[in-house]
């Protein structure tokens, strides 16, 4: 939901709220993990709305474990590249093979928070 009141330019996502209003002192980053095992029209329309609510925007096809994908993570993280418009400049796509959280804290990712509504 995105509102404009009072020159305020706010969305809120669930009980999150964005002031775009609001100094930033690092980038805004998402990441999107998932095996991806096909990419689904589903997987792109996510990623478009992520590119509109932040800064950057990291597919992270990871490996699952609990699944048996038909290509490795590296061979996944081609084929979605591929998919995505040639336009979409703030997202990239990386292959990963643990946890979403390590992946975070040495990519220095994770500092900015949004307040809660």
């Amino acid at each position: 939901m995105r509102s404009e009141s009072c020159g305020r330019d706010t969305r809120t996502i669930g009980r999150a709220t964005f002031d775009s209003t609001q100094p930033r002192s690092r980038t805004r980053a998402s990441r999107l993990p998932g095996s991806f095992d096909p990419f689904t029209p589903g997987h792109l329309n996510v990623v478009d709305r992520a590119r509109g609510l932040f800064d950057e925007v990291v597919v992270l096809v990871a490996v699952n474990s609990s699944k048996h994908p038909g290509a490795d993570e590296e061979q996944r993280a081609v084929a979605v590249r591929a998919i995505l418009p040639v336009g979409w400049a703030s997202v990239t796509v990386a292959a990963w093979s643990g946890l979403t959280s390590t992946y975070c804290r040495r990519h220095d990712v994770g500092g900015d928070r949004p307040r809660r509504a």
